[in-house]
């Protein structure tokens, strides 16, 4: 009764660390808060650094913190055949502009293969064994800044099968500081290409620079 106990509390712990992670400033600072439903629409990942963007048909989400590990997991998503059931999502805007988004992971071992057990035990995932099944379990916490979208991007990209519908939680400080203004996205179009601030290409047509990620392609059903 007791090694039961403590699977689920171990499960739960994961998954209220998966919720999102407060610092200690949050928790002294006072915050007002609110929340938007928005429709993400399209994954792009930048090809020479550590970048993964959100598109949104309100907002665009470029991450470029803690984002490393995510993108291994991205660029290995179809030899693990990660799908959407595989994640959970928890995005929060903090002062406008710094977005924090913490992804839960979770593998239920039915069928894996020893190789995708083997990635998964490389990559630090935790295994959880309960009474029933085995999970793997990893969770990732990204920051980046969240930009006004361009409905001219948002028509040229390569958009998944099925819109994400996520929900984001905003915080304004109640101190009365002045609100950081949102500026448009770096992120253009020229012709049939995706590029972001500085001229880098995140898709061309067919001859891929970048994932056009299809992780989430499956994701509302």
């Amino acid at each position: 009764m007791k090694k039961i106990f403590m699977t689920v509390l171990f499960i739960g712990l994961a998954i209220f660390l998966s919720m999102g992670c407060i610092t200690k400033d949050v928790l002294r600072t006072q915050y007002d808060y609110s929340s938007y439903k928005e429709q993400i629409i399209s994954f792009y990942l930048n090809p020479k650094g550590d970048e993964v963007a959100f598109i949104g048909k309100k907002y665009h989400y470029i991450f470029n913190k803690g984002t490393k590990e995510f993108i291994e997991l991205l660029k290995n998503r179809d030899a693990l055949e990660l799908e959407q059931n595989n994640l959970k999502i928890n995005t929060r805007v903090e002062d406008n502009t710094l977005v924090h988004s913490d992804i839960a992971v979770r593998f239920i071992d039915r069928g894996l293969t020893q190789k995708q057990r083997l990635w998964f035990q490389t990559h630090k995932f935790m295994q959880i064994r309960g009474r029933k099944e085995t999970s793997y379990v990893k969770n990732y916490h990204i920051i980046g800044n969240r930009y006004l979208s361009n409905p001219n991007v948002n028509a040229k990209v390569e958009r998944l099968k099925h819109t994400l519908e996520v929900e984001i939680v905003e915080m304004h400080v109640k101190s009365g500081d002045t609100i950081r203004k949102i500026v448009m996205t770096p992120i253009a179009v020229a012709g049939d290409t995706i590029l972001i601030a500085g001229g880098t290409v995140l898709a061309v047509g067919g001859a891929v620079l970048l994932l056009p990620v299809a992780i989430l392609s499956n994701a509302v059903k």
